[in-house]
């Protein structure tokens, strides 16, 4: 099936590690055909290029639109702001949804949108580092764009230690409590459990040998079953989001920010929308002129818009391979990752961390950016609490395998 979708379906990441494996660069081709010109809207249905202005007018008059990206790349947030910009112009009553906050933290985007945090701050506030792993740059261009405008802020998405949880247990063994709210998602109709197999087999998540036909029958069921609720519980999450907003404030469109993979061929939060009664939707995707054109199949958007992302992504970051959370005594680490940097050192779940390279760590935030300092194949010591006990370990990190 299409690569590039594979490419952007976004697996499950957590704090420091990849609960399900991290889904790398769209990869360049540069013997490929341009289906998509530069600066210029196309309808994948119909191979037409439209006009800008009629592309945006019909845009506008969408309930809900959702704006896809590959969340390193730069011109795919530069992109994101001029297709929102372009909208305002046409109907200033607009909200904007982001997928990199989970909805705890919604009362800090409301402080940030009226103005009442520095950017150091909301970052700080809203957990930037512990939720969304990508340089927040790429985005605070649009975060300030709201805040100039006013233009209320969602957060979207959910805790990723809800996200482990089904992983690890199934949705349906999550007791009502501690779903955070979030209802039954819509069954995946049959192509996205294809597209989802692809992925899943094409990152080696417990599959065997077998076709490339996007059947199942290859793959590891009960790991690719946890696979899909995961996929589906983020999906259902954010457009229950947009569904609430939508029904509350008729008259303002929802404009979403989140992974292609999310809204790619109607799957993912399309579909979830639908099944809670909102279908006035568009999907919008930015596409690179070098990715290869048999990928760009008719019904992948409603529109895709030509980019030159000629520039690399950012480079993998360090990562310890734990999820955290903040308690009343401290920074606890609730879930170690198999095969991690974490595990080898000997981390265990309900360790309390005091210290890393000699300084105190009494906040996620403290952890997560020592954690992002730390260099390929160096080792980090790490003083934990475990019960009465102290204990010290030290993370060993491996050497870096790309090319610098």
């Amino acid at each position: 099936m299409r690569s590039a979708v594979l490419n952007v379906i976004l697996c499950i990441a957590v704090i420091g590690a990849a609960g399900w494996p991290t889904v790398g660069s769209t990869a360049a081709r540069p013997e490929a055909q341009v289906c998509v010109p530069l600066a210029t809207w196309v309808d994948p249905t119909t191979r037409k290029v439209v006009p800008v202005d009629k592309l945006l007018h019909m845009v506008a008059k969408k309930d809900v639109v959702l704006l896809g990206e590959h969340h390193d790349l730069a011109e795919h947030h530069r992109w994101q702001l001029q297709t929102v910009a372009a909208l305002y112009a046409l109907n200033p009553d607009i909200a904007l949804g982001f997928e990199m906050f989970p909805r705890r933290v919604q009362p800090v985007l409301d402080r940030w949108v009226n103005g009442e945090l520095t950017v150091e701050q909301f970052l700080e506030q809203s957990e930037w580092l512990a939720n969304w792993h990508y340089d927040p740059d790429l985005y605070l261009a649009l975060f300030h764009f709201a805040r100039m405008n006013r233009i209320p802020m969602y957060a979207l998405n959910i805790d990723k230690q809800l996200m482990a949880k089904v992983r690890d247990n199934g949705w349906m063994n999550i007791p009502e409590n501690e779903r955070q709210g979030v209802t039954d998602p819509v069954a995946a109709s049959k192509p996205y459990l294809n597209l989802l197999a692809e992925s899943f087999r094409h990152h080696g998540s417990g599959a065997h040998a077998g076709g490339d036909d996007g059947a199942i029958s290859d793959i590891d069921k009960p790991a690719f079953a946890r696979f899909v609720e995961t996929q589906q519980l983020w999906d259902r999450a954010m457009a229950e989001i947009i569904a609430a907003q939508v029904k509350q404030h008729p008259r303002t469109q929802f404009i979403g920010v989140m992974g292609t993979g999310h809204i790619v061929s109607g799957f993912g939060v399309p579909q979830q929308l639908k099944g809670l009664h909102v279908d006035n939707i568009a999907t919008l995707i930015p596409w690179s002129h070098r990715l290869d054109c048999a990928d760009f199949e008719a019904g992948i958007a409603d529109a895709v818009f030509g980019l030159a992302t000629d520039e690399q992504p950012e480079k993998p970051k360090p990562r310890l391979g734990v999820l955290l959370d903040q308690r009343e005594q401290g920074v606890v680490i609730t879930e170690v990752i198999k095969d991690s940097v974490a595990e080898s050192a000997g981390l265990q779940n309900e360790d309390v961390i005091v210290e890393m390279a000699g300084v105190p760590a009494r906040r996620m935030q403290e952890v997560i950016e020592t954690v992002l300092q730390t260099l390929p194949g160096t080792w980090l010591p790490i003083k934990i609490r475990r019960g009465t006990e102290a204990v010290e370990i030290v993370a060993r990190f491996p050497p870096s395998t790309g090319a610098e």
